[in-house]
């Protein structure tokens, strides 16, 4: 019996150009470099220049293995829905919006998650992936963003 879905959303403001946070979301690839949950990833191109295909190896709860279909329309959005769960996830499915701040010196970045287990698992669990786990990836992705923008700016 699948698990009941738990949806949270959660925001966070990042000093970088909505296109540097962007690219940051979509560069899947070098995420087990910043985000400490993703162990390894594997990404190849979709039907379209904004569809990735992703495999990740990750911590959610445990180490599984995970695919998704992820989907862009830069420099704002980003979605993905889960297509294995490895008979852990029943569903993840979720998006990330960008928006510009302060004139696109700065952009505001909402996180929305829509997930469930297929067996159940107990509420502490949950708790710890909305109260600790996803907060802890936005301010990784602030922190890659960050210093992407301040990088980008060093080379002009």
């Amino acid at each position: 019996m699948e698990a009941a879905a738990t949806e949270t959303r959660a925001e966070i403001e990042i000093h970088a150009p909505p296109g540097v946070v962007y690219n940051t979301l979509w560069d899947v690839a070098r995420y087990p470099a910043f985000l400490t949950d993703v162990i390894d990833a594997d990404v190849a191109q979709g039907a379209t220049a904004h569809l990735l295909q992703v495999r990740q190896h990750v911590r959610i709860v445990r180490a599984v293995h995970l695919g998704f279909d992820l989907e862009g329309d830069p420099p704002t959005f980003v979605q993905w829905r889960l297509t294995d769960g490895a008979d852990y996830l029943a569903t993840h499915e979720g998006s990330w919006t960008v928006a510009p701040k302060l004139g696109g010196r700065s952009s505001g970045l909402i996180y929305r998650v829509r997930f469930s287990f297929v067996d159940a698992v107990p509420d502490a669990v949950v708790r710890r992936l909305v109260d600790f786990t996803i907060p802890t990836m936005l301010r990784q992705v602030k922190a890659r963003a960050e210093f992407l923008a301040r990088k980008a700016e060093a080379m002009f």
